[in-house]
């Protein structure tokens, strides 16, 4: 018997949580099956010289199946996470939302990354 565990947290519908520990200085690369096909998600960590103690984070699409996503100065052992879902896409006609948090580990090469992704309102059509 085969069995699967579903998880729903208010309107959101849990699809795929992970914790993984991503090497400094190297891409890494999700790739997410969803009901539309495959969403490649190319996550990218950086250090900035001039503001060490300020994060941030941005994201640009290569196509239409690639996301980067780089995380600037996330070091901090405590974690630095997001504040509410981010959208990243659609799928299968409803939001597809980004959960995170992340820690630098002290003297490592590593980071923690703990990665949510939900499915959250239907997405109108036209």
């Amino acid at each position: 018997m085969s069995e699967k565990l579903k998880i729903k947290t208010g309107d959101l519908d849990l699809i795929e949580s992970k914790t993984f520990f991503p090497y400094n200085d190297h891409d890494t690369i999700i790739d997410l099956i969803t009901s539309d096909g495959k969403l490649s998600i190319i996550l990218k960590f950086k250090n900035s010289e001039k503001d060490t103690d300020k994060i941030s984070k941005s994201s640009r699409v290569i196509n239409e199946t690639t996301l980067e996503i780089t995380f600037t100065n996330y070091n901090h052992s405590m974690g630095s996470f997001t504040l509410k879902p981010w959208k990243i896409g659609d799928s299968g006609n409803r939001e597809l939302l980004l959960v995170y948090s992340i820690y630098g580990l002290n003297e490592s090469e590593f980071k923690r990354m703990d990665i949510a992704f939900y499915l959250g309102k239907e997405v109108k059509n036209g």
